[in-house]
């Protein structure tokens, strides 16, 4: 178990952040809203208007366009997938996170059609994507537990040759 130590000077001398490694990769879908407010105060502390802008233009989609950006990257770029999924063989992980994607996809379309309304365009489809999101990686790994069931072999008996 590795443990990385990051040491950083602050305006009041160092500071020591320890970071022990997850079990579990963080939630795509967390991530993406963290991503979305860490983007908005960086637009504000820039003065980037025009960014900030277009947050205002797109309202609740933004952050489900920000979701589908992490979720292709992370189909694409992690073992995990968009759905997070810890010990699952690659090629159901793909899929459990293209579903997830499609979802997104449809969360983005009722966002733009509900806009302004926080509940149907925001609350409601991001709540819907993280069941959707526990569903999948219950799935995930009661396939992963029944796989693991069907290929264990036989263990001898104690002092059998």
């Amino acid at each position: 178990m590795a443990v990385r130590i990051s040491i950083r000077r602050g305006r009041r001398g160092h500071s020591v952040a320890i970071v022990l490694p997850q079990p579990r990769p963080v939630s795509r879908l967390v991530l993406s809203a963290n991503l979305y407010l860490l983007l908005g105060g960086l637009a504000f502390f820039l003065n980037q208007w025009w960014f900030l802008q277009l947050y205002d233009a797109l309202r609740e989609s933004a952050i489900f366009i920000i979701m589908l950006g992490v979720g292709v990257t992370t189909t694409l770029g992690s073992r995990a997938g968009f759905v997070a999924a810890r010990s699952a063989p690659r090629t159901p992980v793909v899929r459990a996170s293209l579903w997830l994607l499609a979802a997104t996809a449809l969360a983005l379309l009722v966002s733009i059609n509900y806009r302004g309304d926080r509940y149907l365009a925001a609350v409601y489809p991001i709540v819907s994507l993280a069941v959707l999101n526990r569903v999948l990686l219950y799935r995930l790994e009661r396939q992963v537990r029944a796989a693991a069931n069907n290929a264990s072999t036989a263990t001898p008996l104690r002092g059998a040759p």
